[in-house]
């Protein structure tokens, strides 16, 4: 944005097409990470608005003055979004609320097509106000599930569009590196957000004193746009020169923009302490968010998490923890200065590591006239171990006036502190004392809730009772039956625990049907369960067979019944997850999945595997003179490097996969002797072969398809080479399947021909010295290698 603001975009879907980026801020993925434990989650820019695809590839805003993008769509700004999942370009809008938060709004879709090669990963506009697309145009989107060499796989063509209004006119080329100095500032308010970036960029690079002076009479000067008094700072600000007096001046500004980047400017530059807060003091009251969140203003007492002023006020506490965290000796310094409010000395304690901070609030809670929050009852649910700690939380917790606000608050704690036993009997406690206080609807159903989180197994007989009372919804009723599956049917006798469910199983809600079958299925009467699986299985779709499975395999009574049906041929039509489910909960040595493998060949299949359980190999004490190919399919494990090898010796030559490249390497031999240009993918089945002719020129293949790196020549010999061992040991992390050593340099063609074809089971070709697979390692597996079982293997022909 021209004022500073930043935007970013998450590509899963997840209601955050395009948000504010705010620096410490936490946003949501398909990992629980943050940088801090305590740190609130934004919330969502469309909440429950998807943009319909897990994909999103890029944003453009439209910042052009005066932009035909910007028209016709709508209030606010613009943003365009690139979906090739969809084959789209999206809008969505931004306006701003009283508080001048930004408020989104999904608008009709800029472009759509009925070409589904169509895939727009990058889109941006450009210094003539149009705007560009990356159109990557192939057939094929998927990252994983399609193998990279189909021939349905695109890999040579391409576009970029260029997207103009009908009125638009040829813009005017500048090239302000020939711009004289005197005019230089006025391109910093030019119609092309584009050129004017590059107006403040060409202004800090000229490292310019009388430019200098130029612009900050454009960044005092409150007539003009904030955009260009942005600019004029950033060029200044550039250069390193920034005088303390312009920031103080413009912490008093009427523009957030420039108040927000006059505090940041002042944080990140190593002013005097008297200048920092001189300038840090002109912003006491400020009320702006941006503003504050940039001061690491301080706000005493927490607000509910929920609404946007709630998530303010917690980031801005977050921010403040954060800063004091990393100064603990100046923290401790001001806890015993005393004189600071309760609330002031509670943020300061929770600055600490967990132990210590729980310490210190245990003596400020007598203090404390409020319910704790969900992050302050979090941390002190992680400390029970302290003595005063377990004493304090209890006795907080029945305060009559505090109780329910604080179970309530305990919803959204982290399950790791909810999977605390001693937690729950607290929480079980002040819960049934809370229905005993008085019975509201609202009540029982935090117990309900509270139940399902915590495992409140005594609860069970109030969850059953709730959900079966005069009229409750079905949304009650599917919820009352997941908390049952979660925490047990306390009160039902075992051989009879599957009762609270069958009843349910036809419920015309699909939601109660759902959670009927997987509370049912995971009950754990084999002979109840198992039959009425069976004669249920072929009317139920696919997601309800995969979550019988799950619940079935849950219980190993059930899993063994289940794998002598499969074993059968009853439950037709599973597939290699619910094998692997079963062996899950029985493991691969068990009679009934020896059985059902041997009856339902295919589904899972055996491969060497190394890494998973400590450093291993697979001892084939393997030698190789003159002319020879080596060959195998290989699934190497996130983070490939050159301690993943196909075959080699530790402090010895080696077949390695430095830099996500796959390596021929001879130590004392001159050390590299061909890497390969293509890198190779982790988790993603691949064929790699390695040839040597008789001259010692190497050539590598990958997926049957020779790299174009060139060799040096080496026609030593190798001797005592292991599969899986390196120059580093035995350090591998990968699959293997289908290992083949020739003692011939196979040609491009018979490498094309056969490498996705086994030799297992049959008469060896001529050639073909060595054959290695999981049914037949070919040497002694040592330390961590093992024969795993997989549903996830190349698919070869014989």
């Amino acid at each position: 944005f021209r004022t500073g603001e930043t935007f970013i975009q998450e590509a899963n879907d997840l209601g955050y097409p395009v948000t504010e980026f705010i620096p410490g801020a936490a946003y949501p993925s398909f990992s629980n990470s943050r940088l801090r434990e305590d740190n609130p989650v934004m919330p969502p820019s469309t909440p429950g608005v998807p943009m319909g695809g897990t994909g999103l590839s890029g944003l453009a805003l439209a910042a052009d003055k005066d932009t035909p993008f910007a028209k016709g769509q709508g209030e606010g700004s613009v943003f365009y979004l690139a979906n090739p999942i969809t084959s789209r370009i999206q809008v969505v809008t931004m306006t701003r609320d009283a508080d001048d938060h930004p408020v989104y709004k999904k608008g009709a879709d800029f472009m759509t097509t009925d070409d589904t090669w169509f895939r727009p990963i990058a889109i941006r506009f450009g210094p003539d106000g149009c705007l560009y697309v990356v159109d990557w145009y192939n057939k094929i989107i998927s990252h994983n599930e399609i193998p990279r060499n189909h021939p349905d796989r695109d890999k040579s063509r391409g576009r970029i569009w260029r997207i103009r209004h009908e009125s638009q006119q040829p813009a005017a080329q500048v090239d302000l590196a020939k711009v004289p100095e005197e005019k230089l500032s006025t391109f910093l308010n030019h119609p092309s957000a584009v050129v004017a970036a590059q107006a403040w960029q060409e202004s800090t690079a000229r490292k310019s004193a009388t430019l200098s002076d130029r612009l900050s009479k454009v960044v005092a000067d409150t007539t003009r746009p904030a955009s260009e008094r942005c600019s004029a700072l950033w060029a200044i600000d550039g250069g390193g020169k920034v005088d303390p007096a312009i920031l103080a001046t413009l912490a008093e500004d009427k523009s957030p923009a420039l108040r927000a980047e006059a505090i940041r400017i002042a944080g990140e530059r190593s002013f005097p302490e008297a200048d920092f807060i001189a300038i840090s003091n002109k912003l006491e009251n400020e009320r702006h968010y941006r503003v504050r969140a940039a001061a690491r203003l301080l706000a005493l007492e927490p607000l509910p998490g929920e609404t946007r002023a709630g998530y303010d006020r917690n980031f801005e506490r977050y921010l403040v923890r954060w800063a004091m965290s990393a100064h603990p000796e100046a923290t401790r310094n001001m806890l015993q200065s005393g004189g600071l409010p309760v609330e002031a000395r509670l943020l300061a304690a929770r600055s600490f590591d967990a132990p210590e901070a729980a310490a210190e609030m245990v003596k400020l809670l007598p203090d404390l006239e409020r319910p704790l929050v969900a992050d302050e009852l979090s941390l002190l649910g992680s400390q029970l171990k302290q003595g005063e700690v377990a004493k304090s939380l209890p006795a907080l917790m029945e305060i009559p006036g505090r109780r329910e606000p604080m179970l309530r608050s305990l919803l959204q704690v982290d399950s790791s502190v909810a999977s605390n036993p001693d937690l729950s009997k607290i929480i079980e406690t002040s819960t049934t004392a809370l229905l005993t206080e008085g019975r509201t609807p609202e009540r029982e159903q935090l117990a309900v809730r509270l139940a399902r989180k915590f495992t409140l197994t005594a609860l069970a007989p109030e969850v059953a009772k709730w959900m079966t009372a005069p009229g409750a919804t079905p949304a009650m009723l599917a919820e009352g039956l997941a908390t049952l599956t979660r925490i047990g049917t306390t009160g039902v006798p075992p051989h009879k625990s599957y009762e609270p469910y069958q009843s349910y199983l036809d419920h015309a809600d699909e939601a109660v049907k759902r959670e009927a079958l997987i509370g049912f299925a995971g009950s754990g009467d084999p002979a109840i369960v198992i039959p009425e699986m069976e004669k249920r299985w072929d009317s139920l779709p696919g997601a309800s067979r995969s979550l019988a499975i799950t619940a079935m395999a849950t219980k190993p009574a059930v899993a063994e019944a289940l794998a002598k049906s499969m074993a059968a041929g009853r439950f037709a039509g599973f597939d290699g997850a619910a094998v692997e489910k079963v062996i899950s909960s029985l493991g691969t040595g068990h009679p009934a999945v020896k059985e059902l493998l041997e009856k339902q060949e295919g589904l899972l299949k055996p491969v060497l595997r190394l890494g998973d359980n400590g450093p291993g190999r697979l001892v084939s004490n393997i030698s190789l003179k003159g002319a020879f190919t080596i060959e195998t399919w290989i699934r190497l494990d996130k983070g490939v490097d050159n301690r993943d090898a196909l075959l080699g010796k530790q402090s010895g030559p080696d077949f390695n996969f430095a830099g996500e490249r796959l390596r021929v390497w001879a130590p004392a031999d001159g050390g590299d002797i061909l890497i390969a240009n293509r890198p190779i993918e982790a988790e993603v089945w691949t064929h790699c072969a390695i040839t040597r002719d008789a001259e010692g020129h190497f050539t590598i293949y990958l997926d049957g398809e020779a790299d174009p790196a060139k060799s040096a020549t080496f026609t030593g010999d190798y001797t005592g080479l292991n599969i899986g061992e390196g120059f580093r040991g035995g350090d591998s992390a990968a699959f293997y399947d289908e290992y083949r050593i020739w003692n011939t340099a196979r040609t491009a063609d018979q490498i094309r021909q056969s490498f996705r074809t086994t030799f297992a089971g049959g008469d060896l070709p001529a050639g073909l010295v060595y054959l290695s697979n999981g049914r037949t390692p070919g040497g002694t597996l040592e330390g961590g290698a093992r024969v795993s079982l997989t549903r996830d293997f190349p698919a070869l022909s014989t």
